[in-house]
């Protein structure tokens, strides 16, 4: 960082600024992280620079997230996502998509949660990115218990599980530990049996018509 400084190089500077963030962020330093990030977000857009300026932003809502500050989470990754549409980046699209609609669910804001979340699983369905829709349906499940539908929540939770084994992947731990306390309590709601028919049900579907059951997914022609 101090020979960026001293060459006067903004990009490398910008660039150090985000890599120390990124150490920051990785040892819960998430307040200096804020800050670097912000630092390196705002050089960038001066260098005009959208790819590492979408990169720098994505990071910053995730900050924003894990401490608490759903507001500017939205914010910020509603503007990496804006340029990720510029820049036609469809894969990272994908995981703002789903970190918009994560966001606004953890701040109460469930329609606009579910509309993120389902442009989400209708992009990584085309895409074929499977674990990323795992991720956005896990949450979608919590939102259906928030609409009294656990028989909706025990089926797309099914879906969830059977694209998280597809994938050979699981969430990670705090997306989990939601996930599980959402299967929970639509157990709990139902009773065992009736739970394990609907998670049965959708975990075995085809997977685009548990989707459009699921009302997650809007029921298209298929393609010829």
């Amino acid at each position: 960082m101090g020979l960026w400084r001293e060459l006067g190089d903004e990009r490398g500077i910008a660039r150090g600024l985000s890599d120390l963030a990124t150490i920051a962020a990785a040892v819960e330093d998430f307040e200096t992280a804020t800050e670097l990030f912000a630092e390196s977000a705002d050089r960038f857009r001066e260098l005009d620079e959208p790819n590492r300026l979408a990169i720098v932003l994505a990071n910053l809502g995730h900050v924003a997230t894990e401490q608490g500050d759903y507001r500017r989470s939205i914010e910020v990754t509603e503007e990496a996502l804006a340029i990720q549409r510029r820049l036609g980046h469809k894969p990272n699209q994908a995981i703002s998509l789903f970190n918009l609609g994560s966001s606004c669910l953890r701040a109460g804001e469930t329609a606009q949660s579910l509309a993120w979340l389902q442009e989400c699983v209708a992009l990584t369905f085309d895409l074929g990115y499977k674990e990323v829709m795992a991720y956005a349906l896990a949450s979608v499940v919590r939102i259906r218990l928030l609409e009294d539908d656990p028989h909706g929540a025990a089926h797309l939770a099914g879906v969830a599980d059977g694209l998280l084994a597809d994938a050979g992947v699981s969430l990670q731990s705090g997306e989990q530990a939601l996930f599980e306390d959402a299967e929970l309590a639509a157990r709990e709601r139902l009773g065992d049996d009736a739970y394990a028919a609907d998670h049965h049900e959708g975990e075995s579907a085809d997977l685009r018509a548990a989707l459009i059951q699921s009302g997650v997914l809007e029921e298209t022609p298929a393609p010829r």
